[in-house]
């Protein structure tokens, strides 16, 4: 006889559509968490922004100055006037705009590419910002940024005030004469900054032992040339 035929595998069901819907795992997949997410309404942005405006009117106030004045000195870089800033920044409010361009000209390297004329106009913008500012970090910067203009331009300064001084005054031509003013400015603006180190107070000015070494070498070879 014949052996009995297996029993048939019970028959599963196909899932339907539905049915794969909720089965669907909760977990999103990698690209539902890769994909962006949706942008918000401008109009919303645009109307939160207006109310953080209104709240805060002086914030806003000294943010739209530091813009303006971030756009004139770029028109003054372009121009190759940076010597102009003595007239531009003028508010204590811009010392902000100040380290901000010191700190850019350190940062991409561009400080070599400044001259005498720009020199005497920043040094006495930095004894300002030392004399007044409250902030650790804009100290830091200013004295940062005194110290590169000590290499840049110590040398020029002592070698022009030793050249000029042994000629007498009325044998300067103007052009030289008056590289001598703004040299001896300099050094003036160098040995009030260094007197303002020696009297500062907090860590920030402690930690700045090779520029104040490097400002009273420069201020006695230069006195001592000068003589």
């Amino acid at each position: 006889p014949a052996a009995p035929a297996a029993p048939a595998a019970p028959a599963v069901p196909r899932p339907t559509s539905g049915s794969l819907g909720a089965a669907a795992p909760s977990t999103p997949t990698a690209a539902t968490r890769l994909a962006p997410a949706p942008f918000a309404d401008p109009n919303v942005v645009r109307s939160d922004l207006d109310t953080i405006a209104a709240q805060h009117p002086q914030m806003m106030g000294v943010l739209r100055r530091r813009f303006e004045q971030t756009q004139r000195l770029k028109e003054l870089w372009a121009q190759g006037n940076l010597a102009g800033i003595s007239g531009l920044l003028t508010m204590p409010q811009d010392q902000a705009v100040l380290c901000d361009l010191a700190r850019s000209l350190m940062l991409k390297d561009l400080a070599s590419d400044l001259n005498l004329d720009a020199c005497s106009a920043f040094l006495p913008l930095l004894k300002e910002l030392l004399v007044t500012s409250k902030y650790e970090d804009f100290v830091a910067t200013a004295l940062e940024f005194t110290e590169l203009l000590l290499m840049d331009f110590g040398g020029l300064i002592s070698e022009t005030r030793e050249i000029c001084s042994k000629i007498p005054e009325r044998q300067l031509d103007p052009a030289r004469e008056q590289r001598f003013s703004k040299c001896n400015t300099c050094f003036n603006n160098f040995k009030e900054i260094h007197q303002l180190i020696l009297a500062g107070q907090g860590q920030t000015y402690r930690n700045c032992g090779k520029l104040t070494s490097s400002l009273k070498a420069f201020l006695q070879r230069s006195e001592r040339l000068a003589a």
